[in-house]
């Protein structure tokens, strides 16, 4: 049976609530970051393979919502991607996003390089998130 029949044939609501949060529902969910990340610790077996597979599969991305995802399931596959996209992503606001899901997973050598080019870069957006790229730092 194919990914795509295996994903049709599930009917649980957390698999349908991971599916609207990260593919099917509304991009301003995504955009916003208000996907439900607790579905990871709810979705189980064959259910959440299916479910990384899918995230897996969009990576490398400069898409936050599919680090986020990474985040929280922190499946090794997703450590290259991960790494190409802190090297190769077409902002310094994704190289910094996906560095700093490596940086606080596995460790990640040129977070604090990636970070200050973020604060030297004339991207507001990324200077206003403050928060999230100090958080679990000394």
């Amino acid at each position: 049976m194919k990914l795509f029949d295996k994903i049709h044939n599930t009917d649980s609501n957390d698999f349908q609530t991971f599916m609207n949060d990260y593919f099917t529902g509304h991009s301003m969910i995504r955009a916003r970051g208000e996907e439900d990340t607790t579905v990871w610790a709810r979705l189980k077996g064959e259910e959440l393979e299916i479910a990384k597979q899918k995230i897996l599969d969009e990576l490398p991305s400069d898409k936050e919502y599919l680090m986020r995802a990474v985040a929280q399931f922190r499946d090794k596959r997703a450590i290259p991607k991960l790494e190409w996209t802190a090297e190769n992503g077409k902002s310094e606001h994704s190289r910094c996003y996906a560095a700093k899901v490596l940086f606080d997973w596995v460790g990640y050598d040129n977070y604090f390089y990636k970070l200050d080019k973020v604060f030297k870069s004339d991207n507001q957006w990324s200077k206003t998130n403050l928060g999230y790229w100090i958080s679990g730092l000394k």
